[in-house]
């Protein structure tokens, strides 16, 4: 018997029929994905996206005292991407970015987090950025510094999960090389590539991505969330809405997948 959650990958019909006859049950991590699978045969259970469990708060006033960032001093954090490539192509232009939404606001404080395999070239690189960057690594550091940030630009990826359970308004830019986007272009059928923009079938977290990944228009959208309380508000307000979206309606998504593997045994017991 063999259980899997399912991937982006096999949300095509033709894709999940491959698949459909290699397992006995999936378990979904996101709403709206049983009915691709369901559709050619494979029974499929919505248990919940584990992120739902990870509600560990950050401590703002302990970021902000050890890194000397005042009360009153908005910051915004800045994020990458974890991947070698990822981090030399969205660099430059996130560095630009900084470099106009800070031109206006003295006070500004940049925060970046990011992984220990790509610290050093993040941390060389933020050296000349406007906002006295502070650059951290760990999960600890990464939540505080959540906790503490008014707004964040930040690359295409889980993150935009993580900022979410933040409540973090945020700015999502993504580019890569003109090959890879001619073939995602070609495969990538969604509208949107925020999990939670993909939720609500809306751009509720603004996304620019290949060729609109442009400092003139990544700058405006930053400038709008450190700027405009009423904005930063209605992005939280479309994160709460999206995470209740992944919570499945039995419990904690690890117990509803527990149960459904448990029952699924039983019943090959009795057969």
């Amino acid at each position: 018997m063999h259980y899997v959650a399912p991937s982006v990958w096999a949300w095509k019909p033709g894709r999940a029929k491959k698949i459909a006859p290699l397992f006995d049950h999936l378990l979904a991590l996101l709403p709206f994905e049983p009915p691709y699978f369901e559709a050619v045969g494979l029974p499929t259970t919505f248990v919940g996206h584990p992120a739902v469990e990870q509600d560990q708060p950050g401590d703002a006033v302990g970021f902000r005292k050890r890194n000397a960032v005042s009360d009153q001093a908005d910051v915004l954090v800045v994020l990458p991407g974890s991947r070698r490539s990822e981090v030399d192509r969205l660099l430059p232009i996130f560095a630009e970015t900084v470099q106009r939404v800070c031109a206006n606001r003295p006070d500004l404080r940049i925060v970046v987090p990011t992984v220990e395999h790509v610290r050093g070239i993040v941390s060389q690189s933020v050296q000349q950025w406007p906002g006295a960057p502070i650059v951290v690594t760990g999960e600890n550091a990464r939540r505080d510094a959540f906790a503490a940030a008014t707004a964040a630009l930040a690359a295409s990826g889980t993150v935009s999960v993580e900022l979410a359970l933040a409540g973090v308004p945020a700015v999502i830019g993504y580019d890569v090389n003109k090959i890879t986007a001619a073939i995602a272009k070609r495969l990538v059928k969604t509208d949107y590539v925020s999990l939670v923009n993909i939720l609500l079938k809306r751009a509720a977290v603004p996304e620019y991505l290949l060729g609109e990944c442009r400092v003139d228009l990544l700058a405006p959208a930053v400038a709008e969330l450190l700027d405009n309380p009423d904005s930063r508000e209605a992005q939280r307000q479309a994160y709460r809405t999206a995470l209740d979206l992944l919570k499945p309606p039995g419990g904690l998504p690890s117990d509803v997948a527990a149960d459904v593997v448990i029952d699924l045994l039983k019943q090959k017991e009795a057969a």
